[in-house]
């Protein structure tokens, strides 16, 4: 026969309670949790960005780095740049139109310089931008300005602007293949 329990009914079940960190973040403190892993890993991209970019980056403010468009060396600089053109003994780097980017305090950016525009009928020899076949280049994108060869060129069927690979889907929902630029994408959404 087996021995009564001396506390009667009344008395709580024991159990082995075991509180894991998956609890703890989801508990009473879990925003305060989360908010510090953001910050946590925020600071950490922000802290390998500008490991990358190396010596780019000296100072905390917007007027040390602005970071806009490409110039070559080679290039003479143009009437309307100034001391501004130049980040820290960098050329500005190649972003498209409405690109933004990651400025020397951390905040997104949007580029403040239009992108030069090439006449249309310079020709330039250099490497196309979608094959990087050496060519004699006569189009530009109308879309991000990069310079393209004849056979990677695109008429956009909407509005009849030159495209590249990158800045045009193919639609096959005609009898024909159809090629529209982004901007006309957006606009038949």
């Amino acid at each position: 026969m087996k021995r009564t329990n001396p506390f009667g009914d009344a008395a709580p079940l024991q159990r082995k309670v075991r509180v894991t960190q998956k609890e703890i973040n989801e508990g009473v403190f879990g925003e305060k949790y989360k908010r510090e892993v953001y910050e946590k890993t925020k600071k950490l991209l922000f802290n390998g960005a500008q490991a990358f970019m190396g010596d780019m980056w000296n100072g905390n403010s917007e007027e040390n780095c602005t970071v806009v468009h490409l110039r070559s060396p080679s290039e003479a600089p143009s009437p309307q740049s100034g001391p501004g053109d130049v980040c820290n003994g960098y050329e500005r780097c190649d972003l498209l139109r409405g690109q933004t980017f990651l400025g020397s305090d951390g905040r997104l950016m949007k580029a403040s310089l239009p992108l030069p525009r090439l006449a249309p009928n310079k020709q330039t020899a250099t490497n196309c931008f979608s094959c990087l076949k050496f060519s004699n280049i006569t189009q530009q994108c109308s879309q991000c300005d990069r310079l393209m060869c004849q056979h990677c060129s695109k008429v956009c069927d909407s509005c009849m602007r030159m495209c590249c690979s990158v800045c045009s889907v193919a639609d096959y929902n005609e009898s024909y293949d159809k090629v529209i630029c982004y901007d006309c994408v957006s606009y038949r959404g």
